[in-house]
């Protein structure tokens, strides 16, 4: 329900600033800033799976035509065509690259871990994010997804295996705010979370047991309202706000308008490993620029939906990637 309601609510920003000729964030009293620092998300993860058979079909157009990644020198190419194409940071998942690939906590071939881990597994965490590091350099920040993948003992023991690693973060997904607040206390790595949650009174538990470092909040979910709502609460709290966001450049424009409407935003998502036709539906690529989402200045969102090609790309069940649960 709350989705839907989303869904209608950023629909109707979308026409109320095209009728006033403004951007939706100039309806919130912005912009705060002109461009908005963002990171690669699921870098690794995509290109891994891509070629391994596991979330993507052979031949079909979700293909991405990137270069495959199938070992850790592949793993550290990869870092560093992020550091040369202007990124400061980026993210990814607990990835075993090979053929097939497979992500930490879809079973493919990684032993049936029950969200526990293993010690073969903890030694491989800090050797592959190693192996990014080493292409990416030491000044772009590598955040790490693991989901709802782990109880709290294997995602503190995950963390404590990269406290020398510099990381921007450790994204782990939990409904109990004390539980997550005790696997924050038992490391320094710094701990993002929040994505599932939906308005003010999903999150206010968990701000009051300091359970994360940063506030992840997805405005598709949410709708615009509801995220500044939880966004300015989180400033109260003396917490910063990451929107997630993994969609299509529109979700993009939700995402960067949110940003330049509140002062306290750490850094913004973004895929850039995706479909083919993804700049095309929504009339063309977004403006980025040594690793920031320039501000739209058109009306509403600042982009069109091409809903002739939106028709054309429906949904079919078991198609594309479904990264946070290993399920299509």
């Amino acid at each position: 329900m709350a989705k839907a309601i989303a869904g209608i609510e950023l629909a109707l920003w979308d026409i109320k600033g095209k009728a006033l000729g403004v951007p939706v964030y100039s309806l919130f009293g912005g912009p705060t800033r002109d461009r908005q620092l963002i990171y690669w998300s699921h870098c690794v993860s995509t290109r891994a799976k891509q070629y391994g058979n596991i979330l993507w079909h052979n031949g079909d157009d979700w293909v991405v035509g990137a270069p495959p990644v199938r070992t850790l020198e592949d793993v550290t190419a990869l870092g560093e065509e992020v550091r040369n194409k202007g990124f400061h940071a980026l993210k990814t998942n607990i990835t075993f690259p090979g053929d097939p690939a497979s992500t930490f906590g879809m079973q493919q071939d990684v032993e049936n871990i029950d969200s526990n881990t293993t010690p073969a597994v903890l030694r491989y965490v800090p050797e592959y994010i190693g192996a990014l590091k080493a292409g990416a350099g030491p000044d772009v920040q590598i955040a790490l997804d693991i989901n709802f993948n782990c109880t709290p003992l294997a995602a503190r023991q995950i963390c404590q295996t990269l406290e020398d690693l510099e990381m921007m973060w450790v994204e782990i997904d939990m409904y109990d705010a004390e539980a997550l607040a005790d696997v924050r206390r038992q490391t320094t790595v710094p701990i993002t979370s929040g994505e599932n949650l939906y308005t003010v009174r999903d999150y206010l538990p968990f701000f009051q047991h300091r359970s994360m470092d940063n506030v992840m909040v997805d405005i598709c979910w949410q709708g615009f309202s509801r995220s500044r709502d939880v966004a300015l609460l989180a400033e109260s709290y003396e917490l910063n706000v990451a929107p997630h966001n993994y969609y299509s450049h529109l979700a993009s424009m939700h995402a960067v308008h949110l940003c330049a409407t509140v002062p306290n935003v750490r850094i913004m998502e973004i895929d850039i490993d995706d479909v083919p036709w993804k700049d095309d539906l929504t009339g063309g690529p977004v403006e980025i620029a040594d690793g920031h989402l320039e501000l739209p200045t058109k009306p509403g969102w600042g982009v069109d939906l091409n809903e002739d090609l939106a028709r054309q790309k429906v949904w079919e069940k078991g198609r594309g990637p479904g990264f946070s649960t290993g399920r299509n």
